[in-house]
């Protein structure tokens, strides 16, 4: 989760338990080091295949809900503000 926010996503995990809920906030509370992101993403260069095709249906229906969810935040933002 943590690389997700480094690389400027929005994560939106899933969680079962309270204990996978207290790991999640608990990830909020640190960043990776860019020695850490340089390590991880050389790593990921060496192991993945060099021809992986791109989902381009699930990357456009994360957009599509990345964008309706920053809306909303924005939309209650605004109401709270207004108040």
């Amino acid at each position: 989760m943590n690389l997700c926010i480094c690389k400027g996503a929005i994560p939106i995990p899933g969680v079962k338990t309270v204990k996978q809920a207290e790991e999640n906030l608990a990830a909020l509370c640190w960043r990776l080091s860019s020695d850490e992101l340089l390590q991880l993403k050389y790593a990921a260069a060496s192991k993945s295949p060099k021809n992986m095709i791109q989902n381009i249906f699930q990357t456009r229906y994360v957009l599509y809900l990345t964008s309706k969810l920053l809306f909303l935040f924005f939309l209650v933002s605004s109401i709270s503000n207004n108040v």
